[in-house]
C-alpha cells in the first residue's frame, strides 16, 4: 500500500450496505426504473437487510416511507 490508498476502507461488492436510497438504486440498477420498480427494489432489499437510521431517513425523505411499515419514525 501506498500513501495514497493507506485509509481507504473497501468492501466486497457483496458486503456493500448502501446508506441512502440513491445509493441503493443505483447499486441494484434501478436509478432509471419507474417508481413502482424502485419501491419493488427497496420493498426487496428490505427484506433481507436492517436498514441503518440514515437509510431509514433516506427511504422517508424519498417518499418511500410506507415501505417502513410500522418502523418508528425518525
Amino acid at each position: 500500500m501506498g500513501k495514497f490508498d493507506d485509509d481507504l476502507h473497501l468492501v466486497e461488492p457483496s458486503e456493500y450496505v448502501p446508506t441512502t436510497v440513491q445509493a441503493l438504486l443505483h447499486h441494484v440498477g434501478a436509478s432509471d426504473a419507474t417508481r413502482a420498480e424502485q419501491a419493488a427494489a427497496i420493498r426487496t432489499w428490505l427484506e433481507t437487510h436492517q436498514p441503518s437510521q440514515m437509510m431509514e431517513f433516506s427511504i422517508r425523505d424519498s417518499g418511500f416511507g410506507e415501505l417502513l411499515g410500522r418502523r418508528a419514525a425518525v
